[in-house]
């Protein structure tokens, strides 16, 4: 069964982190296993480009897949659509990555807060849209208010999905609170 070393190579490349190269070639074993781990965590993905590139690549009957003679050109092309596709892959908006990001900012943002002279609660400057007085809040005001200081940090850093999902936690927060009109305003917030 003589597979070809050129859709080997483009395969292995484009969708070899899901072990399509294993399966075209026959090892499937090999290539569910691929699968599952996500090529190894990219490591099993890359040695595998590396070997096919180098015309060390064997079939599942163990016979070397051949390279052609104009191999040079195939794996340029290779290379250029793996560099492509980690420049993608780097650019997409990911929510997770956002989620890590707001994390750290968060972080970020309570450092500083220890670094700030201590102020009397009651001499605290209130926000325009948070006109409740702190001391009469009560927790689950207070939660949400915390909520409300977070969605700003999704704000500039998190995707249209993150501020929709934050925008109707901090509903959610504000229903548990019992306050309505913060609940309908984070509401309509969701919604736009």
């Amino acid at each position: 069964m003589n597979k070809s070393w050129t859709t080997l190579i483009y395969l292995s490349v484009i969708v070899g982190y899901l072990g399509a190269d294993r399966f075209y070639v026959g090892k499937i074993g090999s290539g569910i296993f691929k699968l599952l781990t996500l090529g190894g965590l990219g490591i099993w993905w890359i040695v595998d480009i590396i070997a096919i590139a180098g015309g060390k690549f064997t079939d599942a009957s163990g016979k070397l897949v051949e390279k052609p003679e104009n191999a040079k050109k195939h794996i340029g092309i290779s290379i250029g659509i793996l560099v492509l596709l980690v420049i993608i892959g780097n650019n997409i908006d990911n929510p997770a990555v956002n989620a890590v990001n707001a994390i750290n900012e968060d972080s970020k943002v309570k450092s500083e807060e220890k670094q700030l002279p201590a102020i009397n609660e009651d001499s605290k400057v209130k926000s325009e849209e948070n006109q409740l007085p702190t001391a009469k809040l009560s927790r689950a005001e207070k939660v949400a208010m915390e909520q409300e200081r977070k969605y700003e940090i999704v704000l500039k850093s998190g995707s249209t999905v993150d501020k929709c999902v934050r925008a109707g936690a901090i509903a959610e927060f504000w229903l548990q609170a019992e306050n309505e009109e913060h609940y309908e305003k984070w509401k309509k917030t969701q919604k736009s």
